[in-house]
């Protein structure tokens, strides 16, 4: 017996559609569209949220990985906890008015739009809280599957990628790194572009690359949200070439691959976190 899954009651998938969503709307330069996306997106995944808190459940077992299956287990089972702690109708009566908003604003194929290669391991995921929640999942051989197939994704490590950007490192390595960025940015480096060189560098330090590929996708969607916050400027507006520019800045930043960690993409994050300094500095 197949276990039941509703994508559209999934919080990992749809808010995954959202962010997808929010990309193409930035390619294709629908700044309307964006808006409400970025708009729908924080109404209802902001910090306090029932669905923003259901999503650190989702976020609990996705992050964790290259563990034992011990704690993989642990996690799972403070997941549990965690879940059977939320209101179930709370839940359910914010998910029904998402689905409704979502089928208003974008169409009833919003969610057939995008197949994402994480499908299976959300809707375990979510089928997995539901079941702490009053769902009662019996205890069988699918059940049993389902928790084995996310403790497989826990206990594997992420694939590295094709080129490390230093083999062996030392704290001569890590000076020399700070030095390129500074000679190249100055030495007034702005907040946001300490913090991800120093993300960088530890990274280089501890020769895992994950905590850093998880800081480039927070800053990545963090300044994709200010981007489309600040297309109506009327200075941006009103120019033509640096609205041109903009949009080219905004479609350069939807095609960065995140999970990338070489050097290239961290100097191409610095120059946003530039251009997010000035966009908030004339706000």
């Amino acid at each position: 017996m197949a276990f039941k899954h509703n994508k559209k009651r999934n919080s990992g998938l749809v808010y995954e559609f959202l962010v997808r969503r929010l990309g193409s709307q930035l390619v294709d330069q629908d700044q309307d569209g964006a808006h409400r996306t970025v708009e729908i997106t924080e109404r209802y995944f902001s910090d306090g949220e029932p669905l923003a808190e259901e999503l650190e459940l989702f976020r609990a077992i996705t992050e964790t990985r290259g563990v034992s299956a011990e704690t993989a287990r642990r996690v799972l089972g403070e997941v549990a906890r965690q879940a059977a702690k939320q209101d179930a109708k709370v839940l359910d009566i914010k998910k029904s008015n998402l689905i409704k908003e979502l089928n208003h604003t974008f169409g009833r194929d919003f969610f057939d739009k995008h197949r994402l290669p994480e499908y299976r391991l959300l809707a375990s995921i979510q089928i997995y809280i539901d079941s702490h929640r009053g769902k009662r999942l019996a205890e069988s051989f699918q059940a049993i599957q389902l928790e084995d197939g996310m403790v497989k994704w826990m206990t594997s490590v992420p694939p590295k990628p094709e080129k490390e950007p230093i083999e062996k490192v030392d704290d001569l390595v890590c000076t020399m790194a700070r030095k390129r960025f500074t000679e190249k940015y100055g030495d007034t480096l702005n907040v946001g572009q300490k913090a991800l060189l120093e993300s960088y560098v530890q990274s280089l330090v501890k020769e895992n690359s994950a905590d850093l590929q998880k800081k480039v996708n927070t800053d990545k969607n963090a300044i994709a949200k200010l981007l489309v916050g600040s297309y109506k400027m009327k200075e941006i507006q009103e120019d033509r070439v640096m609205k041109q520019r903009f949009v080219e800045a905004a479609k350069r930043l939807s095609e960065l691959d995140a999970t990338r960690t070489d050097e290239a993409v961290i100097e191409e994050m610095m120059l946003f976190h530039k251009l997010a300094e000035e966009l908030l500095s004339n706000e």
